[in-house]
Order: C-alpha cells, then sequence, then structure tokens
C-alpha cells in the first residue's frame, strides 16, 4: 500500500532525556531511608509491645509549695525484658538468701500472687499508719494500683496483675 505524497509521516515519540539524580542527593535518600526505617520499625514495636503488654504509671505529687508532680508511663514489656536477665545477673547468694528468708513461707507467697493476679476485683488492703499514712492495694480489671497517701506526698503505682507473677517467677520468689 502506498503513501499519499502529501502525508505525513508521524515521526518517533520524542522522550525527554531522563535527568540523573546527583550522587549526593542518593547518598541523602539512602542515608534518610536507613536512619527513618529502624526508627520507625522500632517504635511500631514498642507500641505494639505496649499495646499487649501493658503499661506501667508512677505518679508521684509532693504536698509542699513546689513540690514535684511527677507522671511517668514505662511499657510493661521492658520490666519483661529486665527478668529475662534477672537470673544471669541476681547473684547466686542473693537466691539463696531469697530461699532462706521465704523458707516454708514460698508456697504461701506463690499463694498470694497467684490470689492476686487471678482472684477477684476489689481492695485487697487499706490501711492507717499512726503518722497518717493510707496505704491501698487494689486490682480492677486486670490491674494493680498501689496508692500512699501521706501527710507529705501521694505515690500511686498501676500496673498490670499479670506482671507481677512474672517478676516474682524471674527472680525466684515464687
Amino acid at each position: 500500500m502506498r503513501q499519499h505524497p502529501h502525508a505525513t509521516v508521524p515521526s518517533a515519540p520524542h522522550h525527554a532525556p531522563r535527568r540523573r539524580r546527583s550522587p549526593f542527593l542518593r547518598f541523602l535518600l539512602i542515608c534518610f531511608l536507613l536512619v527513618t526505617v529502624p526508627i520507625v520499625a522500632l517504635g511500631a514495636t514498642a507500641v505494639t509491645a505496649t499495646a499487649v503488654g501493658g503499661l506501667i504509671t508512677v505518679e508521684v505529687d509532693e504536698h509542699q509549695p513546689n513540690g514535684t508532680s511527677i507522671w511517668l508511663p514505662i511499657p510493661a514489656f521492658l520490666v519483661d525484658l529486665a527478668t529475662l536477665g534477672a537470673p544471669l545477673v541476681i547473684p547466686p547468694e542473693a537466691h539463696r538468701e531469697i530461699e532462706q528468708v521465704l523458707g516454708e513461707n514460698q508456697d504461701n507467697m506463690r499463694e498470694i500472687i497467684e490470689g492476686l493476679v487471678d482472684g477477684p476485683d476489689g481492695v485487697w488492703v487499706n490501711a492507717r499508719g499512726s503518722d497518717g499514712e493510707v496505704v491501698t492495694i487494689e486490682k480492677r480489671r486486670g490491674a494493680l494500683t498501689i496508692t500512699v497517701d501521706s501527710p507529705d506526698a501521694d505515690v500511686r503505682v498501676a500496673m498490670p496483675a499479670r506482671l507481677v507473677r512474672r517478676a516474682a517467677g524471674a527472680v525466684g520468689l515464687i
């Protein structure tokens, strides 16, 4: 088939030449990825571990002018990590001392901790000292809360109750 002499023949598509990124920009991009990817991964892991394992909170309020007020959240998985290494770090003589102090009461300690962790919600201890200090230990919805109200300061520590069992087991209390 012949083409008409006045027909235009389409030319090949015209592509703009690709711009090459400079080596410095490539270097910056690689450095950015090498820094941000691990940080994002670590952050996602910490958030997930905290969501699953829970959070320990420590609150301290001093009753003085210019008194300190602290609220400290601690992911419970950090305590789990510390208890993994506890048998390696605690010297054997400390284990023997724990066994001597507990003696025959180690089974009682186990029962108390198991009862606290698995037992019903409620106030387990509510004691008032002669100095006006009030100590309360209670369990609500799987969380153990220890509160000390004194004339000088109020201290409150809350943690997942199951963490008590794991920590006590790691240091040889149960």
